[in-house]
């Protein structure tokens, strides 16, 4: 049977340096974290200009990664670099987990966030890779088509970059009033890292 093997103290440090930059460039956006996964973060963009929000964020955070890489050398934790996956479409949200052992978690469920996390999956090291229904929407971003279909089903295209000027846009964030709305969901892992 395969055991987890705990992370240092080296690893752990790596990931909170990392998600000391992702997490703001996430809020600094509108943007709501939705649960740390493992070595990952999970987000969710809703509202007005939510597919542009989130674009921009997964730009911010890899470019402002690289940066403290140059900085601070391939070998500083920045070094890893990161790859993201991006989906859009509706998406239930929710409490979910067991009143009985008092452990209910907020989150989301669906073909969308399933979709996020197969194309970080996919994503090599600081590429982002987003959906067709997330790029049909992404006016002002540069997108490439990836050649082959990820996970056999899931149409992909790179982001690359702005088509223009960065416009900062902020939102309010997740309403937890609303359980099904289209919302864009971003899943982030520092490259690394496990899978």
């Amino acid at each position: 049977a395969f055991a987890p093997q705990p992370a240092t103290g080296l690893e752990v440090q790596t990931l909170n340096a990392n998600f000391e930059v992702i997490v703001p460039a996430i809020t600094n956006r509108g943007g709501v974290v939705d649960k740390f996964l493992g070595d990952a973060v999970v987000a969710i963009f809703r509202g007005e200009d939510h597919v542009t929000r989130a674009l921009e964020a997964s730009l911010d955070l890899r470019i402002q990664l690289r940066t403290l890489a140059l900085r601070a050398g391939e070998d500083s934790p920045f070094g890893l670099g990161v790859a993201i996956g991006v989906a859009t479409g509706e998406m239930l949200s929710g409490e979910v987990g067991s009143k009985a052992f008092g452990r209910l978690d907020y989150t989301v469920l669906g073909e969308v966030p399933r979709a996020a996390a197969v194309l970080q999956a996919a994503a090599g090291r600081n590429k982002i890779l987003i959906d067709r229904a997330t790029f049909e929407r992404a006016a002002g971003f540069r997108c490439a088509p990836v050649s082959a279909a990820v996970s056999g089903e899931i149409e992909a295209f790179e982001l690359q970059r702005r088509a223009g000027h960065d416009a900062a846009r902020t939102g309010d964030g997740a309403d937890p009033a609303r359980p099904l709305e289209e919302q864009t969901h971003v899943f982030v892992r520092p490259t690394g890292q496990g899978g």
